[in-house]
């Protein structure tokens, strides 16, 4: 997994995106859960690996981000994410907002559970704006699975149709949403990098299309 870092002049807006794993299907055969305590947080687990894999490049980023941040001192800092790039970029936020003050807008594309429920409670407490995308019957935001060790999101769902053209707003596990699939339904191929790039790239186009009854 690899950190990326950009300054976006027209939306004035530091962009640090993280890239999801290359061999998917190899990572949801071989997945193990064990978490370890959240820093800063009473009560919170984190995935040990997620959180570790973040650490890695963690203060790279935070030198990269800093470095624009001298230069255009007013733009606002957007985190983003695919897969396992999407549970970094959950631990990512939380990191650059204690550092840096702000943490504007997060969203991810098929991101996994990242911890526990305290965790999701202080994640979705801290990031106001924090939007997860999920296509249809993607199969690894439900991973780990809900009876394992308390893994919970935090913060809000945008649930996509199968043929990503409409979608819901929801709360982090409603269970009228991405919750509503059977676990027999789950789809590797919904996952796909491709079925994501069909979407528009900014939040903001995002939230204007068109949502489903």
């Amino acid at each position: 997994m690899q950190g990326f870092v950009a300054y976006d002049a027209k939306q004035n807006a530091v962009i640090v995106a993280f890239r999801g794993s290359v061999d998917t299907k190899s990572w949801i055969a071989d997945l193990d859960a064990p978490q370890m305590a959240y820093p800063k947080c009473s009560g919170c687990m984190v995935h040990v690996g997620f959180y570790k894999a973040y650490q890695e490049v963690s203060a790279e980023i935070k030198a990269q981000v800093q470095k624009i941040l001298n230069k255009y001192r007013t733009a606002q800092i957007y985190v983003t994410g695919h897969s396992l790039g999407g549970a970094m970029a959950v631990v990512a936020s939380l990191d650059l907002k204690s550092t840096f003050g702000k943490l504007n807008q997060f969203y991810t594309y098929g991101q996994p559970r990242v911890g526990n429920q305290p965790f999701a409670d202080y994640f979705a407490s801290q990031i106001a704006e924090g939007y997860r995308v999920i296509h249809y019957a993607d199969i690894v935001p439900h991973l780990p699975p809900l009876t394992l060790l308390n893994y919970r999101h935090g913060g809000t769902q945008i649930w996509y149709t199968e043929d990503m053209l409409k979608y819901q707003v929801c709360s982090a596990e409603d269970p009228k949403c991405m919750d509503s699939i059977p676990q027999s339904q789950l789809s590797p191929s919904d996952h796909s990098h491709l079925q994501y790039e069909k979407l528009p790239t900014s939040i903001f186009q995002m939230l204007g299309l068109r949502r489903s009854s």
